[in-house]
């Protein structure tokens, strides 16, 4: 590789798992930390991790995320929850597929992934819409009565959700946020709902 320009500066950003599926920092890990001049997480639980993995100091400044702000959709004309995430175990969409089916209202799911398949044919009263271009995600999200994303953690602790993107999308819409105390999540949420047993949500939360 040609080295970098004498005045170049480096800035490295942090959107998940790519920290928090750390446990020991590895030594290049360690290295590049030591050599950029920022490092932009876009979560204060994320800057949190950053400082497990050893960096906490001037450099690190949590990034605010670009969001577009399209004109939200009426109250009144909105339907369902909708759920946009990339489909793995940890993303927790099985949470919301039990939610909305408590709650009795419709669930769009956005995106695709590994557990795809087996979550198709779990859930058959679920539309299913895969990865769609953002235009048409946002205008499936700004229909909704709100946005979902309630992930858990793998066994060993790691891989918790970094913030949750579609949380702040579905807000910068006026959509409200239901989310789960996981990762960056809260963060995401703001004054949304916040799930404290996403697995057995109480009456009160379902109310």
């Amino acid at each position: 590789q040609a080295p970098w320009p004498a005045n170049a500066r480096l800035a490295i950003a942090a959107h998940g798992s790519d920290l928090t599926r750390l446990g020991p920092p590895p030594p290049a890990f360690t290295r590049a930390a030591s050599r950029v001049d920022a490092l932009l997480p876009v979560s204060g639980f994320l800057a949190d991790e950053l400082g497990r993995l050893g960096v906490a100091d001037r450099r690190v400044r949590v990034l605010p995320m670009p969001l577009p702000e399209p004109p939200p959709a009426s109250a009144a004309a909105r339907s369902g929850l909708v759920c946009l995430c990339r489909l793995t175990p940890l993303k927790g969409v099985d949470r919301a597929i039990a939610l909305a089916r408590a709650l009795g209202e419709p669930l769009t799911v956005i995106g695709d992934g590994p557990a795809g398949a087996a979550l198709r044919a779990s859930a058959p009263d679920v539309r299913f819409l895969g990865q769609l271009p953002r235009h048409e995600a946002l205008e499936h999200l700004s229909g909704a009565r709100a946005v979902v994303l309630l992930p858990r953690v793998d066994r060993d602790g790691t891989g918790a959700e970094g913030l949750g993107l579609a949380l702040l999308e579905g807000a910068a819409l006026g959509v409200p946020a239901i989310g789960c105390r996981t990762g960056g999540v809260p963060e995401a949420v703001g004054p949304g709902v916040l799930l404290d047993r996403p697995d057995d949500p109480s009456p009160a939360d379902l109310a």
